[in-house]
């Protein structure tokens, strides 16, 4: 009877083993997903962007700062000169050989961004654009010093290969023009491209906390408390066979 229960005990043990590990691997396992295709947690995104036009007259530079994001760091974008450019169009973008696509045709882009107080004393409107085959742009609102999120889709039938933010100030400026967060390029299907290697884990672990795992947790524990009364019925059958039959 003793050799009985303790292989039940035994089997129990096992069982729950297995899924306390294989809990742990899942929660492990989330720490490495990421929530957009540029996180700007860190740089590691920055040298897939290229600048065009007076971005290098502007002396336009980018680099990663928690000081204004959605979620762990953003991107800054900021420009130095003092004597008028020659034109206005100019900025950074994103080149679709970067992800291995001949152009962007049916994508989508989804940003966050904020646009410093300063832009609006020297232009009215800065604009996300597509370029290539066409010229597809949408407005960003300068006179809103708050986080607004903003979207734009390339057309089926429109073979772009450019995707970027147009910067048009020419007169001069100093200082920060925009943050920009939580960048999300989704492919012609819908599924969202893979993160470029630019995100925090210890920041997605943080942000995956919450409800959802309490969650998680409690499905692990109703599990268990089922298996075991599962067990605790076989090793009552068992004894009941061995007291009929001895």
């Amino acid at each position: 009877m003793k050799k009985i229960i303790g292989a039940v005990f035994a089997a129990a043990v096992m069982t729950f083993g297995g899924i306390v590990c294989s809990a742990a691997k899942e929660d492990n396992d989330s720490t490495a997903k990421a929530s957009a295709t540029f996180c700007f947690d860190t740089d590691a995104g920055l040298s897939k962007w290229e600048t065009f036009g007076s971005a290098d007259t502007a002396n336009l530079t980018m680099s990663i700062s928690n000081d204004r994001k959605v979620s762990g760091s953003a991107l800054v974008i900021k420009e130095s000169f003092e004597e008028p450019l020659p034109a206005k169009f100019g900025g950074i973008r994103l080149s679709s050989q970067q992800f291995g696509l001949s152009s962007f045709e049916g994508c989508r882009f989804e940003f966050d961004i904020y646009v410093d107080a300063a832009v609006q004393n020297h232009t009215d409107e800065m604009k996300m654009f597509s370029d290539g085959k066409a010229w597809i742009e949408q407005i960003i609102d300068v006179d809103k010093q708050s986080w607004v999120h903003y979207s734009m889709t390339v057309p089926a039938d429109q073979k772009n290969t450019y995707f970027g933010i147009s910067i048009p100030i020419s007169d001069n400026y100093n200082g920060t023009v925009a943050s920009i967060d939580e960048l999300k390029i989704y492919d012609p299907s819908g599924d969202m491209m893979f993160n470029v290697g630019d995100f925090s884990p210890e920041q997605v672990k943080a942000e995956t906390k919450g409800g959802s795992t309490f969650g998680y947790v409690m499905m692990i524990i109703l599990f268990i408390v089922l298996i075991l009364g599962v067990l605790a019925a076989l090793a009552y059958f068992v004894m009941r066979l061995i007291i009929r039959y001895r």
